[in-house]
């Protein structure tokens, strides 16, 4: 049975988090956090959406430079 559309009601406030399984990294180095900012504008433009506040994190503080390396 197929999967009923999701209805996206206006005025109410989401909490959107990516994450991945088996502590993989999401983010590979400062390139991919630049890629999804400019993602996560084009969307902001497109969709009218307002983002409140975002928050970025390696999966361990320092791994691979972590954010600190953003």
């Amino acid at each position: 049975m197929a999967r009923r559309p999701r209805t996206a009601l206006g005025g109410l406030a989401y909490h959107v988090m990516n994450r991945v399984a088996g502590r993989q990294e999401l983010f590979e180095d400062v390139a991919d956090y630049a890629a999804f900012e400019r993602v996560l504008a084009e969307a902001r433009e497109r969709g009218g959406m307002r983002v409140y506040a975002q928050a970025r994190r390696a999966t361990e503080e320092g791994e691979r430079g972590g954010i600190n390396g953003f």
